[in-house]
């Protein structure tokens, strides 16, 4: 990785994110790893652009996940949260991986290049950066403390609603240290008066570069996944080939397609029905 220079790095809004993660937070009758809280935060401004909370992922997909949530209107994430509010969405130029990360292979690397990001490492002087998740898990617990209903072992939606608005309402709108008493969304906003961000690529592109891995059983009607059934012309070209199994790319996130290779090129077959 490519090491972190902050003043050339992140003098615009939007250039910089740093990833962090949080591993092992436990929810109300939970057993095993416990979740991870996993944001993306930009290094100008402060502000949140990518937030996941996910059981025991590993690093890559707690990075792809985030950084794909970060590239897309949070209006349709913050939905699936239980939080109805809009966030921007961006990519940015790089993203910072804190201290602890180091050694990760190539495909990661290769998978951030797809949508034109790179990944960077700090400095060894750069002073310690107090963690989000660390915050937003303290603000989780005393959220699921005050409930008097608790919270189900496999509910994250409460979990993730929570935390949208723990973010939108309270660290979006209070005094940053680093940024002089302004607050995320201020200088934000101060800033997107002179530039815009960087447009994303688009979703089928994003998905191809960031998306999960899923295989799918063929049947008459389609491709079965997860209890829903996919379908396209040319999904149906590629079917005639007398396979049993379809292995595509999805996004957990926004499951209304999934996107699949055929002759050399990435295709996306829509849902069209549940089981």
């Amino acid at each position: 990785m490519t090491d972190y220079d902050d003043g050339f790095y992140a003098a615009e809004i939007g250039r910089t994110f740093r990833f962090q993660q949080l591993e092992g937070v436990r929810l109300p009758g939970m057993t095993g790893p416990g979740v991870t809280i996993s944001t993306l935060t930009d290094e100008r401004s402060k502000y949140v652009f990518g937030l996941t909370v996910e059981v025991n992922p590993t690093f890559e997909t707690a990075l792809c996940d985030t950084l794909s949530i970060a590239m897309v209107d949070k209006a349709r994430f913050s939905e699936v949260a239980g939080a109805n509010e809009h966030w921007k969405g961006c990519v940015p130029d790089f993203v910072l991986i804190d201290s602890g990360y180091e050694g990760h292979g190539v495909e990661i690397l290769e998978k951030l290049s797809d949508v034109h990001v790179v990944m960077l490492s700090p400095l060894p002087s750069e002073p310690c950066v107090p963690s989000l998740p660390d915050w937003l898990a303290e603000k989780l617990e005393r959220y699921l403390v005050d409930r008097q209903d608790g919270l189900e072992t496999s509910d994250l939606r409460d979990a993730r609603a929570h935390l949208i608005r723990t973010i939108r309402d309270v660290y979006h709108r209070q005094p940053h240290p680093g940024l002089g008493g302004k607050t995320p969304i201020e200088v934000l906003d101060i800033h997107l008066a002179e530039n815009s961000l960087k447009l994303p690529p688009n979703d089928h592109e994003r998905i191809v570069a960031l998306g999960r891995d899923g295989s799918g059983t063929v049947s008459e009607d389609g491709v079965e996944f997860a209890g829903l059934l996919f379908n396209s012309g040319k999904l149906q070209m590629a079917l005639e080939e007398d396979v049993e199994r379809v292995h595509f790319k999805y996004s957990p996130f926004e499951f209304d397609a999934i996107h699949f290779e055929y002759e050399g090129l990435w295709h996306v077959a829509d849902r069209v029905g549940m089981l």
